[in-house]
């Protein structure tokens, strides 16, 4: 179904204060079902996830609650699955332009919405689609923004969905990849990142709504400056918030593996994963980017510790669309 639904010594007291006040944040809620709660592993598997989940959670400051239910599975890498919303794309470019608006010093943000194609050209520079498909998790934060839009109000769609992984392939924990193991911390953040709508869900390439929609990357999709590409076969394809002039990194368009996703990197949001690599700092990453372009809202670095200079002082289209992978490709 379709929805277009401060120095004196109080001073100081005062500081420390607010410095302990927890800052906002995007909330991950995390269920473990019975095939991870049995495993043998399940105290580090269930600590990676959390120590991951909660990673990402701290960067962003959108007052939306996402659930994700967990299982192990005993092929390929890593999945997930979604429910996929469908909004036009007008609708869409006034919510992102309303967020940005209300975080000025979001300046990734900023820079995204400067250089969305407008309704008109983005609808001829892709065949005419001129509808978005999002996750449930990026509709709910977008749906903050759309004001009394009858597109976004109501119903509010469910934010989260599932993920499996392949324990049998994975490192867990804060030890050493080794053995031809993956990073736990990269596969769950990267499937994160595509509940969140980013990676593989945030393309239609490739997908059966493909030419009715877009997804939320396919609008920082390019080929050269000024010039998009929608094309699975164009291998410059690559991730610009510019308009593209700056090529941050390639798109995978090998044909194996997901279309929002990367290619030719170990990036946490590589398609095809990076055994015997830990995982990147998050944080200034390119999946940071990635997600404040789609609109999350960066919440700001903490401030030091105590004792450092305080002299001184972030329409279902296909409910449950399962994104499976292989081992390698990475979804």
């Amino acid at each position: 179904m379709f929805k277009c639904t401060l120095r004196s010594a109080s001073a100081l007291a005062l500081f420390l204060a607010l410095a302990a006040t927890p800052v906002k944040a995007l909330t991950i809620v995390n269920t473990f079902d019975t095939t991870l709660t049995s495993d043998p592993s399940v105290a580090q598997i269930e600590a990676t996830i959390n120590a991951a989940s909660s990673t990402i959670s701290s960067l962003y400051s959108n007052n939306v609650t996402v659930n994700i239910t967990y299982q192990l599975v005993t092929t390929g890498l890593g999945g997930s699955s979604q429910g996929l919303y469908g909004v036009d794309y007008a609708s869409y470019r006034a919510a992102l332009t309303a967020d940005a608006a209300a975080h000025p010093t979001d300046t990734t943000l900023a820079t995204a919405v400067a250089h969305l194609q407008s309704g008109s050209s983005a609808s001829a520079a892709s065949g005419g689609v001129t509808s978005m498909a999002l996750t449930g998790s990026l509709f709910n934060v977008l749906a903050q923004y759309g004001g009394a839009n009858p597109v976004w109000n109501p119903p509010v769609s469910p934010a989260g969905g599932a993920i499996s992984l392949n324990s049998s392939l994975i490192s867990w924990g804060n030890g050493p990849v080794t053995g031809g193991l993956y990073s736990g911390t990269s596969v769950v953040e990267h499937e994160i990142d595509e509940i969140l709508g980013g990676g593989g869900p945030g393309s239609a390439l490739g997908q059966p709504y493909s030419g009715s929609f877009l997804g939320s990357l396919d609008a920082y999709r390019y080929r050269a400056p000024g010039v998009q590409s929608f094309d699975t076969a164009d291998p410059s394809a690559y991730f610009s918030i510019d308009g593209g002039v700056t090529n941050i990194v390639g798109f995978n368009q090998t044909g194996s593996g997901d279309y929002g996703d990367f290619i030719n990197t170990c990036h946490i949001q590589n398609a095809f994963g990076c055994p015997d690599t830990p995982a990147e700092t998050f944080r200034g990453s390119v999946q940071d980017t990635m997600l404040q372009a789609l609109g999350y809202d960066s919440v700001a670095a903490p401030a030091p510790a105590p004792g450092a200079g305080l002299a001184c002082l972030a329409a279902v289209l296909f409910a449950g669309a399962a994104r499976k992978r292989s081992k390698p490709p990475r979804a």
